[in-house]
């Protein structure tokens, strides 16, 4: 996101000039793209960016490197204030981001662990409009998105 794009479009060297300047043996592909990255969230980057997923850094490290555990975000109890959020309380998509957003503890949303939401059906055909159409549930992490 710090970069505003993508690095490169498809992970194939053989595709996409972009990927094959990022994979070059030599390391410098991968170097130029990290001096891009905030100085901070460099180390932990070069371990996400990791070629060969047997090196690759697991989930569980990513979660417990000091900078990643500082970029502030959103959970079931917390709406952080330094981000526009999109879905209204009905799950309408907002017009005017933090407008009509009401943050609800995880009790009410009806489960014993207060890790899911309860969501309400909604009209949904193929010519309905996006702001009409139910939230994708994740359940498995306890929001609509």
């Amino acid at each position: 996101m710090t970069l505003r794009r993508f690095p490169w479009r498809i992970p194939k060297a053989d595709q996409d000039p972009s990927f094959q300047a990022f994979a070059k043996p030599d390391g410098t592909g991968k170097l130029r793209l990290l001096k891009l990255m905030p100085r901070e969230s460099r180390p932990i980057m070069s371990r996400i960016l990791e070629m060969d997923p047997r090196r690759r850094v697991l989930i569980t490290d990513v979660l417990e490197d000091p900078w990643v555990k500082n970029v502030d975000h959103c959970t079931v109890d917390y709406m952080s204030p330094h981000h526009p959020h999109h879905l209204g309380d009905d799950g309408t998509i907002c017009a005017n981001p933090n407008e009509g957003i009401t943050v609800l503890p995880p009790s009410v949303h009806g489960s014993e662990s207060g890790r899911s939401f309860d969501v309400t059906p909604m009209a949904s055909g193929p010519n309905t409009p996006v702001s009409e159409k139910p939230p994708s549930v994740l359940p498995q992490y306890g929001f609509a998105g």
